[in-house]
């Protein structure tokens, strides 16, 4: 009987160990792997196990009773069956390349996220994403999928929609005041209405992007980075305040931007919004920064 007992509780104890190396210690026994922190204080997603396809994923708020606080570089990538992904609140980074290349339609960010790394998104299926307010860093997040709606709670970063193709509407809840650099770079589909709040339009920020036949340039705007439309599909770009603007050129007509040098700059009509259209999109000769003479420091 006592061998029996002790044979009873070896194979008790080598199902726990295999429960406590699985991470079904704390209820989770789905198809996703996970690798911990430098810090080993918290979990990162890796990828799917071996031999798993799945169609939708929920990653838990704990593995092993640590938290899971980010989704790891290319952890999803390629994956093709995937179609929908569930994120707890305890996010808080999305890496770079995180979904590339999947199938995924449906993702929800969650509130705590403060990072999306590059590409994070990019040849994926999705419509439609929600930034949350808190994120803090997002870089070209979603270049060549199939978004055609954001919606922004916060501010807006340099290269955040570059690339986006089919992007359609942005959606800002916050007022912002700067269109940073590069922010739409061929964003070729967008319809964009610049909010009454922006006082700056960073350098290439509707570079090759845009398809309406006009943009209104709100008069609380003083300043328009070089580039900054260039090769934007725009017929009109109307100017609310079209009094007391200058442009940067070189005496041969390339625009530039970042020397300050006063013999550079030139007063230019602004009341034309045909002949605007051409002065700022056309990538040869009128691209160079504009700013309004009563802004200048």
């Amino acid at each position: 009987m006592k061998k029996i007992a002790l044979t009873w509780i070896s194979c008790i104890l080598a199902v726990i160990c295999i429960l406590l190396s699985t991470g079904c210690s704390d209820g989770y026994s789905g198809p996703l792997e996970f690798e911990l922190s430098d810090d080993r204080t918290y979990y990162i997603v890796d990828g799917v196990a071996d031999g798993e396809n799945p169609i939708s994923v929920t990653v838990p708020e704990s593995y092993r009773g640590k938290p899971v606080k980010e989704i790891g570089r290319s952890a999803f990538s390629y994956e093709w069956n995937l179609t929908s992904v569930i994120l707890p609140d305890t996010i808080e980074e999305i890496g770079p390349l995180a979904f590339e290349e999947s199938s995924l339609e449906e993702i929800t960010l969650p509130n705590g996220l403060q990072r999306i790394g590059l590409g994070a998104f990019s040849n994926t299926k999705i419509k439609k994403l929600i930034i949350p307010e808190g994120v803090t860093e997002f870089d070209s997040m979603c270049s060549e999928s199939l978004v055609e709606e954001i919606e922004v709670k916060g501010d807006i970063k340099d290269w955040c929609f570059a690339k986006c193709s089919f992007l359609r509407t942005v959606t800002m809840t916050k007022n912002i005041t700067e269109i940073p650099y590069r922010a739409f770079f061929k964003c070729g589909q967008l319809r964009y209405t610049i909010p009454e709040s922006v006082t700056s339009i960073g350098a290439e920020a509707f570079n090759g992007a845009l398809q309406q036949e006009e943009i209104v340039i709100p008069k609380s705007v003083t300043r328009i980075g070089g580039w900054a439309f260039a090769n934007a599909g725009v017929e009109k770009i109307i100017f609310e305040d079209p009094n007391g603007w200058e442009c940067y050129t070189l005496s041969y007509g390339v625009g530039m931007v970042g020397t300050k040098s006063e013999k550079s700059w030139e007063a230019i009509d602004a009341s034309d919004p045909s002949e605007n259209a051409y002065h700022l999109t056309d990538s040869l000769y009128w691209t160079g920064a504009w700013r309004k003479i009563d802004a200048v420091e």
